[in-house]
């Protein structure tokens, strides 16, 4: 009985797989679904047109900055510096945030994390944030009046962010958390400053 379950087994895989190389090769010839159904130059794997978001484009660089955190318990703000580098990645179609937060756990011990930012069409954006403490956020984003402002969840609960981006190499960020009243509390504040 063993013998007949591995035999069909292998024989399913080996149809798969003889499929999946039968599209492959129909893509390479271009036979595959195009933008007309019928196939085109591209084999129907063509990569899309970088992304154009003239409001993220605006922090592509690297930057420095100055802020502060709140600690939850005691409410006491505490002054942190950090530095970024924003760019386009993956055929520019997300723009990627690597982030260092200097001695966040002591000194020489930062805080690293990647944000990587998806816009999607009408000032609107979905964002993915990790971190070196195991966080994993996805949130929403939206423009409006000249601030992008995304709303995410992670195993801390629900956070806000918003950026202010000016013309001259500068912007503001603040985040909250929701506080078990349903009401924001601040969590952190930065001014950046590009740097290249």
């Amino acid at each position: 009985m063993l013998n007949i379950r591995l035999s069909v087994l292998v024989t399913i895989i080996a149809v798969a797989f003889t499929l999946g190389l039968a599209g492959a090769t129909a893509l390479q010839e271009g036979e595959g679904p195009g933008k007309d159904g019928k196939g085109d130059d591209s084999g129907g794997m063509a990569l899309p047109a970088p992304v154009a978001d003239p409001e993220l484009g605006k922090l592509v660089g690297s930057w420095e900055w100055d802020g502060e955190i709140m600690h939850p318990q005691t409410r006491a703000w505490t002054p942190l510096k950090g530095k970024e580098e924003w760019k386009w990645g993956l055929n520019g179609q997300f723009l990627l945030l690597e982030v260092e937060v200097a001695d966040a756990f002591g000194p020489g011990k930062p805080m690293v994390g990647l944000w990587v930012v998806r816009p999607a069409g009408d000032g609107k954006y979905k964002a993915w944030w990790f971190d070196v403490l195991g966080t994993v956020e996805v949130s929403d984003g939206e423009l409006k009046d000249g601030k992008i402002t995304f709303i995410g969840t992670s195993r801390w609960g629900k956070s806000r962010a918003s950026f202010t981006i000016s013309d001259d190499g500068t912007y503001e960020s603040n985040s909250d958390m929701l506080g078990p009243d349903g009401k924001w509390i601040p969590h952190m504040k930065a001014k950046a400053r590009k740097v290249e």
